[in-house]
């Protein structure tokens, strides 16, 4: 990305790329990688805001993109939160920030009870013309404690003279 931005510092023009370019760009790189047998092996969300209006991209190791007015996501939320966060803005087109966050907890929570590699806590970024605010680590509400995750409920071997 640095490549990208640096002739332009050098040559002092008033030329900034924006984030469709940027997008544009970087799934043009990774295709070629593909193409090259030397994939980078990484997915990425490209997000930002000019001239008025937000954009969303999504670009993964193979030059796969598509740009989303609601949502995106990398990785097994793909596949399942994705569907929620999708659904949720089917619902409510217009939502206050504080909505969207709400939708966005709830669909990281579900992610952290099923990925054994996920972690309980969230930052979220804010894009706005404004620009780029990033919150504190924040810890989600979990419960561990329901009934049907006691080792009495879900045992499943009983062994003579007591159980295990």
């Amino acid at each position: 990305l640095w490549h990208l931005s640096h002739p332009n510092l050098i040559q002092d023009d008033v030329v900034v790329k924006g984030p469709e370019e940027i997008f544009g760009w970087l799934t043009r790189v990774m295709y070629n990688r593909r193409s090259k047998f030397q994939p980078l092996m990484t997915t990425s969300v490209v997000a930002g805001f000019r001239k008025g209006s937000g954009f969303l991209g999504f670009v993964d190791s193979l030059g796969t993109h598509f740009e989303s007015d609601a949502c995106v996501a990398t990785g097994l939320s793909a596949y399942i939160a994705l569907p929620l966060l999708r659904k949720r803005c089917e619902e409510r087109p217009n939502m206050t920030r504080d909505e969207a966050l709400q939708v966005v907890e709830e669909a990281m929570t579900i992610m952290f009870y099923r990925d054994c590699r996920a972690n309980n806590r969230i930052q979220v970024a804010d894009i706005n013309a404004t620009g780029v605010a990033i919150s504190d680590p924040k810890v989600l509400k979990t419960k561990w404690d329901h009934q049907g995750f006691s080792f009495n409920a879900t045992r499943s071997m009983q062994y003579p003279g007591g159980s295990f």
